[in-house]
């Protein structure tokens, strides 16, 4: 691999890993999300597109699916339009 090539790949790296640490800062996310039990959260804050599954106090966050929302009653991810976030 060339020099310019290794720089450019690790230039790519850096601004990939700074995206992805930066994630949700801009839209909402809590710094820290604490289950309040076992079960399936939606993030209010951040429109309910992303949601958390929560199992002895450890979450899993998911994500729905472009014009989707996380409809907390159903469990599931519905059309934007018929959730009430």
């Amino acid at each position: 691999m060339s020099r310019l090539s290794l720089i450019f790949t690790l230039l790519a790296v850096v601004m990939v890993a700074t995206r992805v640490a930066a994630n949700g800062r801009d839209q909402g996310q809590p710094a820290t999300f604490e289950c309040p039990s076992d079960g399936y959260f939606a993030d209010r804050g951040r429109d309910c597109i992303p949601y958390y599954h929560c199992v002895n106090g450890q979450h899993t966050v998911f994500g729905c699916q472009k014009g989707f929302k996380f409809d907390q009653l159903a469990k599931k991810c519905r059309p934007a339009s018929v959730v009430n976030c």
